[in-house]
């Protein structure tokens, strides 16, 4: 596999010259011992195919063999050159992935998840690529999507294994679906068990940010809950707490609602159990962030029932679509901090025409490279693991 600088006019030493193939260099054995799970994705630029400028701000564009254009991610400079990663599928930006499962019965395809009947008690999950903004289902998918949500909130569900019990089985997809099925929806299925749904989410804001500073310099409150006085956008809230909202059906908005109306819902008992349950997983998740750089500012948890009225976590847990990840190093009271989550496609959508209900604007490529490289840093930074 080759690429193609575009854009160097003249090399460091101020020769020009003509465009330069990037030979793969997946057997480099310098790199191999830290990233060799991207196999071809790798590749690395020597620095004299470009300039000063280009090899400092690691500005540079790149063309793959389908002239699709692009800005590469850089992952590690050296005196040498830039070793880049290159999105393995770079060539079908926008397209729809391949993920039907036929050998099992849909039973519901959601904003994300595609969910299929395996048994009265057992049901398989297939996280897609799809994204949503402003509960609206956008028309391009999102490279790595799928697969970030899936593994990720695997790897939140361990952590907190010994706070709430979870929905996953912890049975291989491949016991239940076809080869080639299996093989499609790899590292972004899972076999879970049947719960019923609590009917609402479980907001924990330990930042006032998004909907809630909204709901604040209207009210000075969050669902009914008051707050000091002169608190700023991104400020930490003096106490971390729990804002439930309602769950809308597909196409709909969610409303955040006060805890009596919660409790008008699902129950005093329930809401105080799934209140305290909660707040212990943000303060154990948060923890675990905080010490690889990464804030988490609010994020959502959804809970179901057994036939017998156990309670578990399910769907999704700390994963981007659930939560709000900033970079603690960036981070600023008095400003809305750049997000590891799709507030890059909202803040986009925020500045187009679009009245926020169906059909929704097209995606820029550039936006949805973007967001998917965000997907994959993030991930990355909280797992230490690498998305192949």
């Amino acid at each position: 596999m080759y690429l193609k600088v575009l854009n160097p006019d003249t090399n460091n030493k101020g020769i020009p010259k003509k465009e330069t193939d990037v030979e793969n260099k997946k057997q480099d054995t310098k790199y191999l011992p830290l990233h060799d799970s991207f196999n071809e994705s790798m590749f690395f630029i020597p620095k004299s195919y470009l300039t000063d400028a280009e090899f400092r701000d690691h500005m540079f564009k790149l063309q793959l063999k389908n002239n699709k254009e692009f800005w590469p991610k850089t992952l590690q400079r050296e005196n040498e050159g830039i070793y880049i990663r290159i999105l393995k599928s770079m060539n079908r930006w926008g397209s729809k992935s391949k993920l039907d499962i036929q050998s099992l019965p849909l039973l519901h395809q959601g904003k994300v998840r595609d969910i299929y009947d395996i048994s009265q008690d057992k049901m398989l999950i297939v996280t897609t690529d799809r994204i949503s903004a402003f509960d609206v289902i956008m028309n391009e998918s999102i490279p790595y999507k799928g697969q970030v949500l899936n593994q990720m909130a695997s790897f939140w569900f361990n952590k907190i294994k010994n706070i709430v019990p979870n929905h996953l089985t912890y049975e291989e997809v491949s016991h239940f679906v076809l080869e080639d099925e299996a093989l499609r929806v790899k590292n972004r299925a899972v076999v879970v068990k049947k719960l019923t749904p609590i009917p609402i989410e479980a907001i924990v804001r330990g930042y006032i940010v998004g909907s809630g500073w909204k709901e604040y310099q209207r009210d000075q409150s969050i669902c009914q809950i008051d707050l000091p006085v002169g608190l700023k956008i991104a400020s930490r809230l003096p106490e971390t707490v729990f804002t439930p909202s309602n769950k809308a059906v597909v196409g709909d908005h969610d409303e955040n609602i006060s805890i009596s109306t919660c409790i008008k819902l699902i129950g005093q008992d329930l809401t105080d159990q799934i209140s305290k349950l909660s707040l212990e997983i943000y303060k154990v998740a948060y923890e675990v962030a905080i010490k690889k750089g990464i804030i988490i500012a609010d994020t959502k948890f959804e809970f179901g029932t057994d036939s017998s009225g156990k309670l578990f976590i399910m769907d999704e847990v700390l994963t981007p679509d659930s939560s709000r990840f900033w970079s603690k190093d960036n981070y600023q009271v008095g400003t809305s901090p750049q997000s590891f989550d799709k507030q890059f496609i909202r803040d986009w959508l925020e500045i187009q025409d679009w009245d926020k209900t169906p059909p929704p604007p097209k995606l820029p490529e550039n936006i949805i490279q973007e967001t998917s490289q965000k997907y994959l840093d993030i991930f990355e930074k909280l797992t230490g693991e690498i998305i192949s």
